[in-house]
């Protein structure tokens, strides 16, 4: 397994639509695991000329990003400080948006029903870094012919998190083969799902993140997707006020199914992360 660091600033911050919500959709404190997946699967996408979609029958259209798939193991995120104080200010920014899809019969004949207005989610964070951990399957890169090269220039090539207008800078990439388990108590700057352990300290929230399944990479799914399939995610705590500092989480137990992995960087840095048990296997 290895282990990809993706490093970033937010130019001014990112929108990530609740999953099921259509026009008026309030945004995720923080970009979920699928849109970490589906900003480096830009990346390989854009590099080997890939079409935005898979088309496998007339029923089964699915994003590129189902390739990716079995290669990321799991991914992860956490702010981190940046050109100034780090702020993360979730809120709704009315917009004018194009309703005709939701519309029926005659209605799609009057221009006075085409457009109307929304609360569009979106989360502020001028200038904030951020970090992103992916661990990645050695086995589905050799199937699919990722090198480490390739991953440079994939992680290099995220230019968005969320929705197109989430313009982000990568200010570093690093890439570590050298993993190893480690116990209780952790501090971690990662966020994790809850089932996974306990925290000893209070600087985290509880938040809700979409359950990762092989639909919502569909755009029909066969699967329905349903607002109920999210988990509780612990994430650290704001401060008083729009300002967070960069803080850890200090982790006191972890579950049966839960495992926590260091990886080992250049120049002495190490990334602790806490991950579902079947992220540290080769088989997924």
């Amino acid at each position: 397994m290895k282990a990809l660091l993706v490093e970033g600033l937010f130019h001014w911050g990112f929108s990530v639509r609740v999953v099921t919500e259509s026009a008026g959709a309030i945004s995720y404190h923080v970009p979920p695991p699928s849109t970490l997946m589906g900003a480096l699967a830009y990346g390989l996408v854009i590099n080997r000329a890939y079409p935005e979609v898979i088309v496998e029958n007339e029923k089964t259209i699915k994003s590129s990003v189902a390739k990716l798939k079995d290669v990321v193991k799991w991914a992860t995120f956490a702010f981190v400080n940046g050109s100034s104080k780090i702020s993360a200010v979730r809120y709704s920014d009315f917009i004018r948006s194009f309703r005709l899809p939701y519309q029926r019969g005659v209605r799609h004949e009057e221009p006075d029903y085409w457009y109307g207005i929304s609360a569009s989610g979106k989360v502020y964070a001028l200038g904030t870094g951020f970090k992103i951990l992916y661990f990645l399957n050695t086995k589905s890169l050799e199937e699919n012919g990722i090198s480490d090269l390739e991953l440079f220039k994939a992680a290099y090539s995220i230019i968005r998190l969320g929705a197109k207008e989430g313009i982000i800078s990568i200010t570093g990439v690093s890439i570590s083969k050298k993993m190893s388990k480690v116990s209780p108590p952790i501090n971690t700057d990662y966020y994790f799902p809850c089932r996974l352990g306990e925290i000893a300290n209070t600087d985290y929230e509880r938040i809700s993140l979409p359950i990762i399944k092989d639909a919502i990479w569909e755009f029909r799914p066969s699967t329905p997707i349903y607002i109920h399939e999210h988990e509780e995610y612990y994430i650290p705590k704001r401060s008083i006020g729009f300002t967070i500092n960069p803080f850890t989480m200090k982790v006191k137990k972890l579950s049966d199914d839960a495992v926590a992995l260091k990886a080992d960087f250049e120049n002495m840095r190490s990334e602790i992360a806490v991950v579902p048990v079947d992220t540290f296997n080769e088989k997924r």
